[in-house]
């Protein structure tokens, strides 16, 4: 089975609104991805940044780089299966493709 894609939802408190938790799950659905919680604030700027293959929510400045994704209806493209030396994002282990080839992009 392959490993669901990983969202990090970033918030600016220590825990979810209603709404972060109501975006989040349609994220996870929409994406069938495992859609996990950050608390922006408690974001080092100065440490390397999480593995994931994608942000939403309150996205702390170290995290721009990364693909951002929402709840919209507008579908994502396939992650690719090239490789590239141009990867903004920590790629997962195994994982082939990365955020700057196009996943996530609206």
């Amino acid at each position: 089975m392959a490993e669901k894609r990983k969202v990090l939802y970033f918030i600016d408190s220590h825990s979810p609104t209603p709404k972060d938790e109501t975006e989040a799950q349609a994220i996870a659905e929409r994406l069938d991805a495992r859609v996990a919680f950050r608390n922006a604030s408690r974001v080092n700027p100065d440490e390397k940044i999480e593995e994931n293959d994608g942000v939403a929510g309150a996205v702390p400045g170290n995290y721009w780089k990364c693909e951002r994704v929402d709840a919209s209806d507008q579908p994502l493209p396939e992650p690719s299966t090239n490789q590239s030396t141009e990867t903004t994002v920590a790629p997962k282990k195994g994982r082939k493709g990365s955020a700057a080839e196009g996943w996530g992009k609206k």
